[in-house]
């Protein structure tokens, strides 16, 4: 099974012929990797954001500005996905 990195990385050599030095068998397993991670590729994920994170700034009651972090949570998101557009 691949890990997420490998599955969604953005720049990804494609062996589109055997490199010399690599063995037939080697080639073969390559391509099959190959082949499932394009098919995972084509299939797209879906990119939740649970929590934002941001500062704020206020007076406080003596006049003086503070900085506080904030934290903004969402909703569970509940639907069909192939209903969604790409971003």
């Amino acid at each position: 099974m691949s890990t997420f990195s490998e599955l969604f990385a953005r720049k990804r050599e494609i062996i589109t012929e055997r490199p010399k030095g690599m063995s037939f068998e080697q080639y073969k397993t390559a391509l099959r990797e190959q082949k499932e991670w394009l098919q995972n590729r084509r299939k797209g994920f879906l990119v939740y954001k649970a929590v934002e994170v941001y500062m704020q700034e206020f007076k406080d009651a003596k006049g003086i500005k503070q900085k506080q972090q904030m934290r903004k949570t969402f909703a569970p998101f509940v639907g069909d996905v192939s209903k969604l557009k790409p971003i």
